[in-house]
């Protein structure tokens, strides 16, 4: 009886430790997940500022024709602001004075006086 009642303990014993393992495992796993969430956050973050800083630096270029309107125009935050001289009549975007057409609705530009 002896025998058997060792072999038994055995078995719980490795039953026990297998199951601490399984809920380690889980915990470790979740820890990796939740880490990896985190660091999504933090560049969704970082991306989010840097937006932001780029509409404020050209909002401060044109601060007399940034009135709430969204200048679509690649590369028009380092752009001088006496070259800005077209404006779209149906969105009113601003544009440099060699474009003909806006970009969001293929409208003619019309000159800024």
């Amino acid at each position: 009886m002896t025998r058997d009642t060792f072999i038994v303990l055995l078995a719980v014993a490795t039953a026990v430790c297998g199951v601490a393992l399984f809920i380690m495992y889980l915990r470790r796993r979740q820890a990796q997940r939740l880490e990896l969430e985190h660091t999504q956050l933090e560049q969704l973050a970082r991306e989010r500022r840097q937006q932001a800083a780029r509409r404020a630096a050209a909002a401060e270029v044109m601060p007399e024709m940034n009135d709430g309107m969204v200048v679509v125009e690649p590369n028009c935050d380092t752009a001088d602001p006496l070259e800005i001289g077209k404006i779209c009549p149906a969105c009113g975007s601003r544009y440099r004075f060699h474009f003909r057409v806006c970009e969001r609705d293929n409208s003619e530009l019309a000159a800024l006086n």
